[in-house]
């Protein structure tokens, strides 16, 4: 175990399980205390999923590989099995064989300036250019993005303003932050995900079988990520090349058709610097002039993993006729524990990395997940509360919103929804594409939601706790003086 031994002291315990992992993967870490001798099975059932899957790779039995691909054990970019996949794949999907691995720890991001912007953005990437587009019984030209219209009483009756405005949604978006970062350029995109549309990359053996084959690696990474954002043409000095904080949304695994291989957007992270997805959850540290900004992205798709409608991940109500007739459910069983166990973890980290943070001397602690409702955000809300957090960023919702703390749907947390990045249609009547922005200072998160014309269409402002107290405590001093008679002489009103 030399590898192990040579490791700095704050890896926090290194895997000793398997030196064949190790050598692959040098960062993959466990909590402090837990070493995988102490699971009894686990150095036995690491050797035998690394072998089986090796097996069948190289079989090419995509059906033999479809469970694994689904359980996040290796993506389609790179089809490689590490020590953090299996171990989270036997922990989260096998009754918790293994210790669960830690998230990478990422280099801080460096802004040498007082003041930082951060764009914000969701549920974004579309379906793919269909060539049969479904509405060009009513003149539409094609390709056309048929995710466009889901609410179907929504359809237009022919090709016109509303059918433009939302088929080009996304670029639409895309150009205005483009534009804004001209002005302010960002140093980071929270995106709450819902990356691809309607259920994320199929597993090999369901991309073979034609389910959702539209939706490639190469679209997915080259098309609607970096050809839009990337490299758009409103950006000519780059300044939205920055990295992308992502996450995954109940569509990149599969929505409620055949469950995706989610690994690959993850695997992105190794193949484009400004794609950030280093795990399902994960921190990122922004360092500022005399302050740094925590950002915490989380997994928090439990509320739909279970169901037995069209938002059950983990169903698959959807992959079957009329829908996907060839496609192939992966494990149900396995895949509504991975969601359960995945969220516990995922909580357990919140909490411990949300006090270190406070510790390590955070100004700003800024919390992200996919959901804008539900059980799971509630958990997570009321541990923003209590280690006093300060803002929560999420999607899910087709909507853009600054809902601030006290008001309806707030869960007692100042928060962002900006859930109709153009992926799909927005929701109410009166809603509207756009993004967010939050511009951090020392002392204060300025919120704006900026429309797809670039209208600033809601704004508002997040004064840091210690200013408040500060008031307060002067405010109490006043009072005092006041009532102590050595304040003010003459006062226009009795205390």
């Amino acid at each position: 175990d030399a590898d192990a031994d040579a490791a700095p002291a704050e890896a926090q315990g290194m895997l000793r399980c398997l030196q064949v992992l190790l050598d692959k993967e040098t960062d993959c870490f466990l909590n402090d205390g837990d070493d995988t001798s102490s699971f009894s099975s686990c150095d036995s059932a690491v050797k035998n999923v690394l072998s089986d899957f090796e097996s069948k790779k190289s079989a090419k039995d995509m059906a033999g590989m479809n469970d694994y691909i689904a359980g996040g054990v290796a993506g389609s970019a790179l089809m490689e099995a590490s020590c953090l996949t299996v171990l989270r794949y036997l922990h989260t999907s096998k009754n918790q064989q293994c210790p669960m691995p830690r998230p990478p720890t990422l280099p801080d991001i460096t802004e040498e300036a007082d003041k930082v912007t951060l764009f914000t953005l969701g549920d974004w990437g579309p379906t793919g250019n269909n060539p049969g587009c479904p509405y060009s019984d009513k003149g539409c030209a094609s390709p056309c993005r048929f995710s466009m219209f889901a609410n179907i009483d929504r359809i237009p009756d022919s090709c016109s303003t509303l059918f433009d405005r939302n088929n080009g949604a996304q670029q639409t978006v895309a150009d205005q932050m483009a534009k804004a970062a001209q002005d302010t350029p960002p140093t980071a995109v929270i995106n709450v995900g819902d990356n691809f549309y309607f259920g994320g990359l199929s597993t090999p053996l369901n991309f073979a079988a034609g389910v959702s084959a539209d939706i490639t690696m190469d679209y997915m990474l080259n098309t609607s990520f970096r050809g839009v954002y990337l490299e758009n043409s409103n950006d000519p000095d780059g300044k939205l090349k920055v990295p992308f904080l992502g996450m995954l949304g109940n569509h990149d695994y599969g929505g409620a058709g055949c469950l995706a291989d989610w690994q690959v957007q993850l695997e992105f992270s190794k193949i484009e610097k400004n794609w950030v997805m280093p795990y399902q959850y994960y921190k990122q540290r922004i360092q500022a002039d005399g302050y740094f900004i925590d950002i915490f992205v989380n997994e928090i798709n439990e509320d739909d993993c279970c169901g037995t409608d069209d938002h059950g991940i983990c169903h698959q109500k959807l992959c079957a006729a009329p829908d996907y007739p060839t496609g192939t459910k992966a494990d149900e069983q396995e895949c509504m524990a991975r969601a359960h166990t995945v969220f516990d973890r995922n909580k357990e980290w919140l909490e411990e990395e949300l006090k270190q943070s406070k510790a390590d001397g955070a100004r700003w602690q800024i919390v992200a997940g996919h959901f804008s409702d539900g059980h799971a955000l509630d958990e997570v809300k009321q541990m923003m509360i209590s280690a006093g957090a300060h803002l929560y960023v999420g999607g899910h919702t087709h909507k853009q919103a600054w809902i601030p703390k006290g008001s309806s749907g707030s869960q007692g947390m100042d928060s962002i929804l900006t859930g109709a990045g153009g992926g799909i249609e927005f929701e109410g009547q009166n809603d509207y594409y756009g993004f967010g922005a939050i511009d951090v200072s020392k002392d204060k998160l300025g919120i704006r939601m900026i429309g797809e014309t670039g209208e600033v269409r809601s704004h508002g402002e997040v004064t840091h706790p210690s200013l408040v107290e500060v008031l307060v405590d002067s405010l109490v001093y006043r009072l005092d003086e006041i009532t102590t008679g050595t304040g003010c002489r003459a006062l226009p009103f009795q205390i």
